[in-house]
């Protein structure tokens, strides 16, 4: 199993039922793609084979997009933790918005 495919199992053990995967897409096995959404919200995530990071949020009916980073890991378990905390906040944004918390 290669680094991208233990990250993407570790990504699913995390999604719940709020989150699912829309895309998910390795190429020429030196960068993954993967697509996350909920109701009102969409993440993307960007992993390098050099573990290099990227993530935001995008609120889907307004298109803004916040919570940017671009962070180079050493290790993949301390990579999967930021990704795992990242899915966290995806989740938490859509809970909050569904109890009222209109801030978008």
């Amino acid at each position: 199993m290669n680094d991208f495919e233990v990250i993407f199992r570790e990504i699913k053990k995390d999604l719940g039922d709020i989150i699912k995967i829309e895309d998910y897409l390795v190429i020429e096995n030196k960068k993954a793609s993967i697509v996350l959404s909920t109701v009102r919200f969409m993440g993307s995530i960007e992993v390098l084979v050099d573990f290099t990071y990227d993530f935001f949020i995008s609120h889907i009916e307004s298109e803004n997009s916040f919570r940017f980073k671009t962070i180079k890991f050493e290790k993949i378990i301390d990579l999967i933790n930021e990704i795992k905390r990242d899915i966290n906040d995806l989740r938490e944004l859509e809970c909050a918005y569904i109890e009222g918390s209109n801030f978008v």
